[in-house]
């Protein structure tokens, strides 16, 4: 080859060389801004789709708070709450009646407790045996004598004994079990000043049960009770959600409100069981986390302050044997993963420790 073609060669490859290597460099650097670019997208999507929910919730929040204020304040509360203290006081108390509620107590509550909490040793006789005499009556009626099975104890709306009791049960029951069941509340309660449970709807064993010195003292329901009578006004008073224990361990939050008369006496407070599906439904998005742009992994969780889910892992959903196997494979604690099993949810069962809800939770 002539020396000048080489030359030409040469030439050419040093003004290509730089071309392509510019090029590249350009290529490089488009391909990085453009997934930079959708990578800013992706995480915008996320944190709009986790401001959207955050404003649902609070304003299902705020709804329920409004309902438990204004309920409290309705002449017919004002009158029941009058109503169910005068005939609890009065309740009479038959000591043959409470045979039977301890046989309910040993047989059909513990049986269903221990298949939903199969490793608790929980002891029947030591809830019995802080029950009031009034309270082992109207349990003795309402629950153990009630002809309707467990978790339908609410359909009794009169237990025939003639009691001035039953008599304001009877005119009250029917439209506070329509609101409870309207709104999607578990329970509806309404308490005397002292702390007595003097009506629920649902009648699980906190009915009828003292929340100063009853079997149920240090539970959520009393935490309720004490926040609207310690305030004395009528606003709503939010209990975080945990473990409780009448609905056989569920995850269970409260909001309370004072019930008072026209010139501000105490007459009680009215309580609201939260319904935890609710809530699971609108973190869940109703499982339907791909239609609505969470692709085939993002979920959204709502944590307590014990870092305590509130609602169903999107995971565990997909896939329960899978979850618990992952779980168990990093080294999550066995107590946890057993209880997430035998409950066959993360409700209340699943602690998320991570840098995200350490953040969220510090504010």
């Amino acid at each position: 080859m002539q020396l000048k073609n080489r030359l030409s060669i040469v030439a050419v490859l040093l003004a290509v060389i730089p071309l392509l290597i510019t090029c590249f460099v350009i290529g490089v650097l488009a391909y990085q801004e453009g997934k930079a670019a959708v990578t800013k997208e992706i995480e915008n999507n996320l944190v709009s789709r986790r401001n959207a929910m955050q404003a649902q919730v609070e304003r299902y929040f705020k709804t329920i708070s409004d309902q438990v204020v204004t309920l409290a304040g309705s002449t017919m509360v004002v009158d029941a709450s009058r109503a169910f203290s005068a005939a609890f006081a009065s309740y009479p108390h038959a000591r043959e009646a409470e045979l039977s509620l301890s046989r309910f107590y040993e047989t059909q509550f513990l049986d269903q407790y221990r298949q939903k909490n199969p490793g608790d040793s929980l002891s029947a006789s030591s809830l019995f045996t802080r029950l009031s005499p009034t309270a082992r009556g109207l349990q003795s009626h309402y629950i153990a004598a009630n002809p309707n099975p467990l978790g339908s104890k609410d359909q009794l709306l009169d237990t025939g004994d003639n009691s001035t009791y039953s008599a304001v049960h009877r005119r009250y029951h029917k439209a506070l079990r329509e609101f409870q069941a309207r709104f999607g509340f578990y329970d509806v309660f309404i308490t005397n000043p002292q702390g007595d449970v003097v009506y629920s709807v649902f009648k699980e064993l906190d009915f009828a049960t003292s929340l100063t010195n009853g079997p149920f003292r240090e539970s959520g329901l009393a935490r309720a009770y004490e926040a609207a009578r310690a305030q004395h006004v009528r606003e709503g008073h939010f209990v975080d959600f945990s473990p409780y224990m009448p609905s056989y361990n569920a995850a269970a939050g409260f909001i309370s409100s004072a019930i008072l008369a026209d010139d501000g006496t105490l007459l009680g407070t009215l309580i609201f069981q939260l319904p935890v599906d609710e809530i699971n439904r609108m973190l869940t998005l109703n499982e339907q986390w791909y239609e609505q742009g969470l692709g085939d992994s993002g979920e959204l969780y709502l944590v307590n302050q014990n870092k305590m889910l509130l609602n169903n892992s999107r995971f565990f959903v997909e896939d329960p044997g899978g979850f618990i196997a992952q779980l168990r494979s990093f080294g999550v604690d066995n107590d946890m993963v057993d209880n997430i099993e035998q409950q066959h949810t993360t409700i209340g069962t699943l602690r998320i420790d991570s840098p995200g809800t350490r953040a969220a939770l510090s504010g």
